[in-house]
């Protein structure tokens, strides 16, 4: 286990106290008192951008917006400050130059910013602390990041799942070799400890994916998914099924699992911030909406020449990227009162 300073203790113990639903893999806390459908209705707003493939966006608000993935300019990452998109360059410590790949990319303030590339970094917006290195020699690689708060946080990828628990980290034996791809959770209840499900899924051995749960330091196979079926991503919430994307989209409900019933396919993202608040996006400017009740998709972002990326959803606010011809852009919109 790798323990930390005081000093950096402290630091985590001073942001704990913040308010953790900014970023696109973290979770939102139900409201009792929300209504059963949300609005359909949203205004758009498209930026564009180049030099930067976008796969990760973290909404802040709706004018506070961080955008990474693989940089090929001189930045690390894209900033949206509610007026233009700035590029952001982050030093990376291990190899003294600007960061320009993540793995996965977590942003909850502008200083308060978690990535993974196998090993696990915290920077706050210019400089990266190392947090968590990857052991080389067991070829192991942290892809994917979940986090409620700073003070409980897992990362998982090839050969190892590792937990954070505020002071030091963990790690959790996974039976087999196959890289974890995705991770997401959720908290049951108040002062539950968090429900925590595993994509499983080899790029090398078609049939090689399942789910599993993750639960006191012990993992198993879990919801039984056809591994037959492509699979890169999961969401849920505590109200919600469990939804796994791949090139469509899928849902667990009374003990199996269903195709959801959407007129596009090939879906490169999927986030909510409630049950009945999600997007799923992907090729050729598709991205739909699940309002507790129904899907919609939007035409008017349709686009032949290219496809989205990333996706995020935060209160009513709602973020895409993806690579269009000739340009990049970044896609906010805004949700309307029905």
């Amino acid at each position: 286990m790798r323990t930390f300073s005081p000093i950096f203790k402290l630091f985590l113990i001073s942001i704990f106290t913040l308010s953790f639903l900014f970023s696109c893999k973290s979770t939102t806390k139900p409201n009792e008192n929300e209504e059963t459908t949300t609005s359909h209705i949203f205004s758009w707003q498209k930026i564009s951008f180049e030099k930067l493939t976008p796969d990760f966006i973290s909404i802040i608000n709706k004018d506070d917006i961080w955008i990474a993935g693989v940089s090929q300019g001189d930045f690390s990452a894209l900033h949206w400050d509610g007026q233009e998109l700035n590029e952001v360059a982050i030093y990376d410590p291990i190899y003294q130059s600007v960061k320009k790949y993540f793995s996965d990319f977590i942003a909850l303030t502008d200083n308060d910013i978690y990535f993974a590339d196998g090993n696990v970094f915290h920077s706050n917006g210019t400089t990266a602390q190392n947090m968590y290195t990857r052991d080389y020699d067991a070829n192991e690689f942290i892809q994917t990041l979940w986090m409620e708060n700073p003070g409980d946080f897992y990362g998982a990828g090839r050969k190892s799942i590792i937990h954070f628990d505020g002071q030091q980290w963990s790690k959790i034996s996974v039976p087999g070799n196959d890289p974890i791809v995705d991770i997401w959770g959720m908290y049951p209840a108040e002062g539950a400890p968090a429900k925590i499900i595993g994509l499983i899924s080899s790029p090398q051995q078609l049939g090689v994916r399942r789910l599993i749960t993750i639960s006191k330091g012990t993992v198993k196979d879990t919801l039984n998914w056809p591994d037959d079926i492509p699979a890169r991503q999961l969401w849920f919430d505590n109200k919600s099924p469990v939804y796994v994307r791949g090139s469509d989209l899928w849902q667990y409900v009374n003990k199996k699992w269903e195709k959801v019933a959407l007129d596009g396919s090939g879906f490169n993202a999927l986030h909510g911030s409630a049950w009945n608040n999600i997007f799923v996006v992907g090729a050729k400017g598709y991205a739909a909406h699940f309002n507790g009740a129904s899907w919609q998709s939007y035409p008017e972002l349709h686009d032949e020449s290219g496809e989205f990326e990333s996706v995020c959803v935060k209160g009513n606010v709602v973020a895409m990227a993806g690579r269009f011809s000739p340009k990049a852009y970044l896609v906010i919109g805004t949700q309307q009162s029905k």
